[in-house]
Formats: structure tokens, C-alpha cells, sequence
């Protein structure tokens, strides 16, 4: 019996993406060492939709959850500047956390969906994560993370830095339902 999955991501179900301008201090974003100001948040809450085949024929249909982040602002020189990734979690997960208690949440990313544009580049290109293994050799690395502490309800501060790609950033987000 052979087994195969298709997935397809990307706001499958056309929702209106949410744009938040950020206010210091509710934000820093560092790309190269230089502050991306002006700042915006933009999100979105998706699905990822999959289809399991069994032997070539098709099976069964599940969705997992997923939110869609993107940060953005202008450097120096008033050129743009974006970090955008997706978590596969929604905002029920987010909310079961304890208020005040940081949760690292590095699990969550999907790798093949995060992009960064730089402020001297033209193009977006996919991000190089380094992510845990839980192994011995992740003591020799840079390991990118992703840490959320719940202010409130629908209200959150992430933190993510990924020393592969020279960037760090923390920024709050109240999500709209």
C-alpha cells in the first residue's frame, strides 16, 4: 500500500488580510543590524487543505490551521523591507496559552512559506531557517526561534530571530476576529 499527500496553501479561503500600523515600542525590526521603521503588521487566518491518496486513489480530506504574518517598514534609504512566515496554528491555540508566560512556538513555523526582502534587494526570496533537532549538533549552531507570551486575549507578543538571515524582530499583534 503506498500513501502519497497534497496540500495546497495560501489563503484558500480568500480571507481579507488584516494591516495594523505598529507604534514604538510595540515593535523592533532588524534586518543587517538596521532598524526597519514605519512598521506594519499583516495577517490573515487560512487553512492548509490536504488530500491523502491511498494506492493512487483518493482518500481522505483534512485541514490544519494556519496563520499567515508578515512585518514590513521602510530602512534608512526609504526602501521597503518585508519578513513574512506561517504558523501552523490558529488563533484558539494561541489563546489556550497562559497569560504572561512566554511559549516557544519555533514548532509552529512553515519553513516553506516564510520570505524576507531586504532593503537593498528588488526580489523576496525564501528564508534560511535553522531550526532545533533536539540533537547534539543544534549546540553548534545558530538556532532561529519563535517565542509568543499572550498579553490578553486576541493580544500577543512574538519574537523571532533567525541569526542564518541576520534577523530580529519582536512586535504585538491584536488579532480582529
Amino acid at each position: 500500500m503506498s500513501k502519497a499527500y497534497v496540500s495546497k496553501i495560501g489563503n484558500n479561503n480568500r480571507i481579507k488580510e488584516v494591516e495594523e500600523i505598529l507604534n514604538f515600542p510595540d515593535y523592533i525590526f532588524e534586518i543587517d543590524g538596521k532598524d526597519i521603521s514605519d512598521a506594519k503588521i499583516t495577517y490573515y487566518y487560512d487553512s492548509i487543505e490536504n488530500v491523502e491518496f491511498i494506492d493512487g486513489k483518493r482518500g481522505k480530506e483534512f485541514s490544519s490551521p494556519l496563520i499567515y504574518l508578515e512585518i514590513s517598514g521602510v530602512d534608512d534609504n526609504n526602501k521597503t523591507a518585508f519578513l513574512s512566515f506561517m504558523l501552523k496554528l490558529d488563533l484558539e491555540i494561541l489563546n489556550n496559552f497562559d497569560k504572561n508566560k512566554i511559549e516557544d512556538i519555533t514548532i509552529y513555523i512553515l519553513e516553506s512559506e516564510s520570505f524576507v526582502k531586504r532593503p537593498n534587494e528588488d526580489k523576496s526570496r525564501f528564508l534560511d531557517y535553522y531550526l532545533p533537532t533536539n540533537k547534539h549538533s543544534d549546540m553548534f549552531h545558530q538556532l532561529t526561534s519563535l517565542y509568543v507570551l499572550k498579553l490578553d486575549d486576541n493580544k500577543f507578543l512574538f519574537k523571532l530571530t533567525i541569526p542564518n538571515e541576520n534577523i530580529f524582530t519582536y512586535f504585538e499583534v491584536n488579532f480582529k476576529h
